[in-house]
């Protein structure tokens, strides 16, 4: 890249001049070049280019900069040039999507790089001293199966324009000559293919790579494309019709040739640091430093100490401040945590998207839905694959009147999204074996990169992806990008998913359907099922309308206790349209001690404790049969057998019966009876339960 020489104003010092009022005599000088500084550290390219760099403060630009850092201002009858302003920005994201740094696209073009500053949430530090080299588009290589070919290509623009094909690729930050041992340890066991651009550089950076890869990778090989321009890369090629199918064509029958073939280019030509330096964005070769200078007397541009690039392990000995652990960043404890995904699972019917309503209107409004209690008013983003938008529209109206909201109250926090017509976000395909993101989910990035939601809704699962839900393999990369999004973008991601057919138990993981890779990637797992007849039994609901009644379980909590199930009811709503619509709210089963007065329960503890008129005792278990105490319940309150039953548990539960040996008068054998214990009685009756 070369940009126009600045000519420097009448009367002004050449860049030389300048330099060697700053720094002294220089240290070493070539025509291309002008070295100063003990380390030869401080470049500066002459006429016509006009430009430096100091590789200790990693700060450069043209004569204007170097001017200005020697006098204080601008050279007479000048003006700063143009601020650059950013074009593009090339996220690298590590294997759980958390950012690691991003290389900016400037206007005019020059690239730099920055990083997070962990000492101002969303601001950005232009220092990158010390960061992970990671490869560009991480996550998604991981994602990728094994044995899917992965491209290496020069440039993030020749990346994203191989992915737009449906093919893994990945690159290096900082373009040829800047291959990193992260970038080595990522494709370690891949089948690689390199496409270099067609020149000297583009050539060199090919065989270094290849010398690289060639003791880790399965297999790799360069690949020449046909009819480059001179300079012209992949993303020429792809502009000019290339296809997918024609990439895969030349590179296998190029790698049939010599899987490991170099290139015998002709190595004679320009020296890969021709360009210019505008602003200190594009930087020459570093000089070799044969003294290198202590670390801590190497600074970065802001002045902070050097840090050498992170372990690839961590490590911690001894004590630590158990007040100073960070606490789990919950986004609603127990149920959505920032950069994980949890899951809510049942069969058809039983709610699912009844309570996923529920938790988006909780959740914009910051108002609690049973246990569900986000702290404060949440951004939310729904994309629900089975229902269009007038759909969308009344279930969430009904779920609204419990919360006495109305639908102009809903905030913009909340976008609610759906497909224009197939709503798969993540597709396989059949003859590679690798997973790419849909015209859909790219949408659906762009959207969740502009607004930054809290909270994630996706319903159903089996509409979002087109792999067999019994592939482990397929549904482990699926699952992955799904964490990937939830990584990238700090938020919690909920899908709704179903169930398998057959006798399932509530809360039970291994009835959630297709592969087990679906419950082993998710941090929350919850159940959902409705009522059974023997549950209806036991709470005293008609045995009809058991069916509006649903139970939320969890099935896998890795951070946060197991609790008891959480009841909910379906409750028809009048719309203003005059229809009516069903929307879920908490329900609490009614207490063992509904319709028992304190009388009843006394006669009911008497009668137990003085036992049966044959001289055998009552059993606190139903396989006692006529001796069961629930037999002595139902007598006295006319309640059902599994009402009575929920009240000698809960007796049992609290010490009230107990069990101990006595002797059967009619058996004459040794066996259990129920004892009424008279001081957890006056407990029971003086705590009022």
């Amino acid at each position: 890249m070369t940009s126009a020489a600045y000519t420097v104003p009448d009367g002004c010092p050449d860049i030389v001049t300048l330099a060697t009022s700053l720094w002294g005599e220089p240290t070493s000088r070539t025509a291309r070049e002008i070295r100063f500084g003990r380390q030869g550290s401080k470049v500066v390219k002459p006429s016509p280019e006009n430009v430096y760099h100091d590789f200790e403060t990693n700060a450069g630009g043209g004569y204007r900069d170097l001017y200005h850092l020697r006098y204080g201002e601008y050279p007479p009858a000048d003006t700063p040039p143009a601020r650059p302003r950013i074009d593009r920005t090339y996220d690298y994201r590590d294997e759980t999507g958390a950012m690691v740094f991003q290389v900016v696209r400037m206007i005019p073009k020059t690239f730099r790089q920055r990083r997070p500053d962990p000492a101002e949430p969303g601001g950005w530090s232009w220092s990158v001293k010390g960061v992970r080299r990671v490869p560009y588009r991480l996550p998604e290589l991981w994602a990728a199966p094994s044995d899917a070919p992965v491209y290496v290509a020069e440039g993030e623009k020749d990346v994203d324009a191989l992915r737009a094909l449906g093919v893994v690729a990945t690159c290096n930050c900082g373009g040829a000559g800047k291959w990193t041992d992260d970038c080595t340890r990522a494709l370690r066991g891949r089948n690689v293919v390199i496409l270099p651009d067609n020149d000297q550089a583009g050539r060199d950076h090919a065989r270094d790579v290849l010398a690289k890869l060639r003791p880790v990778a399965a297999s790799v090989s360069i690949v020449t494309l046909p009819g480059l321009p001179d300079k012209g890369d992949v993303s020429d090629w792809i502009a000019a019709g290339g296809t997918r199918e024609q990439l895969s064509a030349i590179a296998y029958a190029d790698a049939d040739r010599d899987r490991d073939r170099e290139y015998s280019a002709d190595l004679d030509g320009p020296p890969p640091y021709d360009d210019e330096l505008p602003y200190g964005d594009a930087i020459p070769e570093p000089p070799p430093y044969d003294d290198p200078p202590a670390p801590e007397r190497v600074v970065s541009i802001d002045g902070t100490p050097y840090q050498a690039p992170p372990a690839a392990i961590w490590r911690h000995q001894g004590q630590w401040d158990e007040a100073a652990i960070p606490q789990r960043p919950w986004v609603v404890p127990r149920y959505l945590m920032r950069g994980t995904v949890s899951l809510l699972a049942g069969p058809p019917s039983a709610g699912k998207s009844s309570i996923m309503k529920a938790w988006t209107i909780a959740a914009a409004f910051g108002l609690p839905f049973g246990r569900f209690i986000p702290p404060h008013p949440l951004k939310v983003l729904t994309y629900n694959v089975e229902d269009d938008l007038a759909e969308e529209q009344r279930r969430m109206s009904a779920t609204l009147r419990q919360f006495n909201r109305q639908s102009y109250e809903i905030p913009d926090t909340l976008d609610i999204i759906g497909p224009a017509s197939i709503g798969t976000l993540i597709q396989r395909d059949s003859g590679t074996g690798y997973v790419v993101n849909s015209p859909a989910f790219d949408q659906l990035r762009a959207i969740i990169e502009e607004t930054r939601p809290d909270v994630i809704m996706l319903d159903p699962l089996v509409e979002l992806h087109n792999v067999e839900e019994n592939d482990n393999t397929g549904l482990r990369s699926v699952m992955a990008a799904f964490r990937a999004l939830a990584g990238e973008y700090q938020c919690a991601v909920l899908i709704a998913h179903h169930t398998r057919k057959g006798g399932l138990s509530p809360g039970d993981p291994e009835g959630v359907r297709g592969a087990g890779a679906i419950v082993g990637a998710v941090r929350s797992a919850f159940t959902l099922f409705p009522m059974t007849e023997e549950e209806a039994d036991k709470l005293g609901i008609d045995p009809k309308r058991r069916r509006w009644y649903f139970r939320l379980d969890d099935a896998k909590q890795n951070y946060a206790p197991i609790e008891d199930a959480e009841w909910f009811e379906r409750r028809v709503y009048d719309l203003e349209n005059g229809e009516q619509v069903a929307a879920a709210e908490p329900w609490h089963p009614p207490s063992p001690w509904d319709g028992l007065s304190w009388d009843a329960i006394d006669r009911i503890l008497e009668r137990i404790e003085a036992g049966l008129d044959d001289g055998r005792r009552y059993g606190v278990t139903k396989h006692t049969r006529d001796r069961w105490a629930g037999n002595a319940v139902m007598e006295a309150s006319g309640m059902t057998e599994g009402q009575a039953a929920r009240v000698v548990r809960a007796w049992v539960d609290n010490g009230v019966l107990t069990s101990r040996e006595y002797h059967n008068p009619v058996s004459r054998k040794s066996e259990l009876g129920a004892y009424v214990d008279p001081q957890k009685a006056a407990d029971m009756r003086q705590q009022g339960t």
